[in-house]
């Protein structure tokens, strides 16, 4: 009587709570997923960013020298160069690094390798198409 009918309704009860947490954690894996994805995808544009800036500190740089041997330039002015090549160049790196990380926890979730990014990949690219002002 009573009591059967007490445990369908409670095992009713129990299996819509189970339903409601396998979709609960099912959406959190969903969001977790995009939400690394997305990171991950933001990094790699941050990678291309930092790829022309270090392109641009070296132009910047061999200007400086060349001006210095016109002798139209300073010894300041190429020392500046150089710092600033240097920051684009550990800029470059942390972006690298930054986009590695969002793809192992992107891994994590998925359960996937991915290719990983190392520095120097610029050399394979088209620079034109990747810094314009280039």
């Amino acid at each position: 009587g009573g009591a059967a009918q007490a445990s369908a309704e409670q095992q009713s009860l129990n299996a819509k709570i189970a339903e409601t947490q396998f979709a609960n954690v099912r959406n959190l894996v969903r969001f977790q997923i995009e939400q690394n994805y997305f990171t991950m995808q933001s990094s790699f544009k941050n990678i291309d960013t930092n790829e022309c800036a270090v392109l641009q500190a070296n132009q910047s740089l061999s200007l400086a020298r060349l001006r210095s041997q016109a002798g139209i330039g300073t010894q300041l002015e190429i020392s500046n160069a150089q710092t600033d090549l240097t920051r684009a160049q550990s800029n470059r790196l942390q972006a690298i690094i930054d986009y590695n990380r969002s793809l192992t926890a992107l891994e994590r979730f998925v359960g996937s390798r991915f290719q990983q990014v190392k520095p120097g990949r610029i050399e394979n690219r088209d620079i034109q198409n990747l810094c314009p002002t280039a």
